[in-house]
């Protein structure tokens, strides 16, 4: 059995860094991938580092964690948590072939304990909210989420809904558990005008909290933040399409059959499928379609 290995990498790895990322073959909008400069002071930096995942010596998975500036466009912390020294995660990839061995989980592990040692108040992270394999993970491993940001105002390659995923240090209120989100989307290959579909998100959201509302200006637009006030754990959430449960992140253990395998996968297409202000085409779900066929066989 192949040993993962964890540890921050080193300041002289910048090549084999950039190396990772150049074989993702996903869509742009779900992963951010930094330029060569930008990695290489990221590995100079005392408040930001990068998490790598090794099997035999070789990089296979990645991840960045980073004190945020000042305003930052993603993220504001909650009305019940203290803004100041947040730090968020971004550019998390695992090698295709060692997907599904929990190693985002380990680098997620090791990046909040890189954040707690840096005494962070609390750690961010989010997702485009048709990044189904993201939005487990997060919601799984950083305590659920806490809002979304609608980013229709943003930068020309940013217009999306980003799910926002939160991890407090310092708040001590016991949270509320809720149970289910509902998120619902139009129907599949539409073209979704995205106000519309953040103001359905913020209606969701608004009933399980009060939710206050942020925007935040840069370079190249703005977005709107949007933050549950109170303490809350969604364990779960659900998206909808035309009535229809097309994708949760809660785990279903039950064996799927011929019919329901096949049934999955067509609802992840109408989920890859969504057009945003005439985007193209979501890229296809191979990965997806892989993990659900394993799953059968077992």
């Amino acid at each position: 059995m192949t040993q993962i290995e964890y540890k921050r990498i080193t300041a002289n790895s910048a090549e084999e860094i950039a190396s990772l990322y150049a074989s993702y073959n996903g869509a742009k909008e779900f992963l951010y991938i930094p330029q060569k400069t930008e990695i290489e002071n990221t590995l100079n930096s005392e408040k930001a580092c990068y998490i790598g995942s090794y099997a035999d010596g070789k990089l296979v998975g990645i991840g960045k964690i980073a004190r945020l500036g000042k305003p930052y466009p993603f993220f504001i912390a909650p009305k019940w948590d203290d803004n100041s020294n947040q730090y968020g995660i971004s550019g998390m990839l695992v090698s295709s072939q060692y997907r599904g061995k929990g190693i985002a989980k380990g680098l997620v592990d090791n990046m909040l304990k890189f954040a707690k040692d840096n005494n962070a108040n609390g750690v961010y992270a989010d997702c485009d909210f048709r990044n189904v394999q993201n939005m487990t993970v997060l919601n799984s491993l950083l305590g659920g989420c806490v809002g979304f940001t609608d980013g229709s105002k943003g930068a020309k390659d940013e217009q999306t809904m980003y799910l926002t995923f939160y991890k407090s240090f310092s708040n001590k209120t016991s949270s509320e558990t809720i149970d289910t989100l509902d998120l619902n989307i139009p129907a599949n290959n539409s073209n979704v005008n995205l106000s519309s579909l953040s103001r359905s998100f913020l209606r969701a959201f608004a009933k399980t909290a009060p939710v206050s509302q942020n925007k935040v200006e840069y370079a190249n637009g703005y977005n709107v933040i949007n933050i549950i006030d109170t303490p809350i754990n969604i364990k779960n959430i659900n998206i909808f399409m035309e009535g229809e449960k097309i994708f949760s992140t809660q785990k279903d253990l039950s064996p799927l059959n011929k019919e329901q395998t096949k049934q999955k996968i067509e609802n992840i297409k109408k989920l890859f499928t969504i057009k945003l202000h005439n985007d193209d085409k979501m890229p296809n779900f191979v990965y997806l379609s892989r993990k659900l066929a394993q799953k059968k066989s077992r």
